[in-house]
């Protein structure tokens, strides 16, 4: 069975407003908009859809290899102001995070159910 006949199988049993979320919303990678008021994030850099958590609400992955400068920079800013030291802050710079966001301020770059 392929990916996307996976999906469509595990959607059917999912609450409607998951269902519709997902339709408009399908799995793969998303860049982020312009005016998304998102700390962990700027403008462009993408990030792959994960999980939907309610009607308004997905789950992104933004791996540590697709931060971009501004965004080790707003880490950078935010463990000093938070008194981390150089090792903390160059933790958080390879980790990836995840964030629950409003998908609205996420385009599709490419779906995993086109594949």
């Amino acid at each position: 069975m392929s990916y996307k006949n996976t999906f469509e199988e595990w959607l059917k049993t999912k609450p409607e407003e998951i269902q519709k979320l997902a339709k408009k919303y399908p799995p793969g990678e998303y860049i982020v908009n312009e005016n998304a008021p998102y700390a962990i994030t700027s403008a462009g850099v993408k990030v792959t859809l994960i999980a939907y958590i309610d009607k308004n609400t997905v789950k992104v992955l933004l791996r540590a290899q697709d931060k971009t400068e501004d965004i080790l920079n707003k880490e950078r800013q935010l463990g000093e102001k938070h008194g981390r030291t150089k090792e903390e802050i160059d933790a958080i710079h390879s980790a990836d995070i995840m964030a629950s966001i409003d998908p609205s301020y996420i385009t599709l770059h490419r779906s995993v159910l086109d594949e």
